[in-house]
């Protein structure tokens, strides 16, 4: 193998460098969305960073636009703790679609307004808005690191990122899927998770507890272990 590209989702940092060692070959993400014909960046084969989507190719244009109620701001790369400038992914180029379909004949209003919203013109130069959070590093590189749109916003103001803790829990050996959804006007997020039933009934038969079935995951002692697992896991990521 040559050289591995990833997309679609985040790459964990030690499942990059675990896959780059046993493939023996570079594995790089790539970013992009179907509004822009797929990819815009991708990180070279001479960049070892992890968490990074690399460079915009020749034909795109990327910028960040401030976000204050996030807290993300261009203005975050003179900040000492940051040093990069941050904001929401506004990817331009003559890959960006012409917006989403409008039917002549019915047009959706929503549609309509999605329209209005999320595609904008800058100096001639047409642009979607992402929805993506990134910072830009001292090499040039794109870092996704939030997603505007995934924001939950609680009961005293803060904001938790439901993807980030999503992406915490699922390393969790106990964990296969996880969703976390967070109610509009809740006091906090909640986490559904399913099991990988292998790792589980090997720790319930250590522990004396049933081994399958609803007799395992409604047992108490099981469920306290997989709670712990996964408090562990995004207290790690914190």
């Amino acid at each position: 193998i040559n050289t591995a590209v990833t997309g679609s989702a985040p790459l964990a940092p030690e499942i990059q460098r675990f896959m780059q060692t046993v493939l023996k070959a570079p594995v790089r993400q790539g970013y992009g969305l179907t509004e822009n014909c797929a990819c815009v960046t991708l990180g070279a084969k001479e960049d070892n960073m992890v968490k990074s989507v690399g460079a915009p190719h020749s034909c795109s244009v990327i910028r960040l636009a401030d976000w204050p109620e996030g807290l993300y701001m261009n203005s975050d790369k003179t900040r000492p703790d940051v040093g990069m400038a941050r904001g929401e992914v506004l990817v331009g180029g003559p890959a960006v679609c012409m917006g989403y379909f409008v039917d002549p004949d019915s047009p959706d209003p929503d549609v309509v307004k999605k329209n209005e919203e999320e595609f904008l013109t800058i100096k001639g130069v047409r642009y979607f808005r992402t929805g993506d959070i990134g910072q830009i590093t001292p090499l040039g590189t794109i870092q996704i690191i939030d997603r505007k749109k995934d924001l939950w916003k609680g009961p005293q103001g803060e904001y938790v990122a439901l993807s980030k803790v999503e992406s915490a829990v699922k390393m969790s050996p106990y964990v296969d899927i996880p969703m976390v959804y967070g109610k509009t006007g809740g006091e906090y997020p909640v986490c559904l998770i399913c099991v990988v039933d292998r790792e589980v009934s090997k720790w319930a038969a250590a522990n004396g507890c049933p081994t399958s079935g609803t007799e395992m995951v409604n047992n108490q002692k099981v469920i306290d272990e997989v709670l712990r697992s996964v408090k562990d896991e995004c207290k790690k990521a914190e």
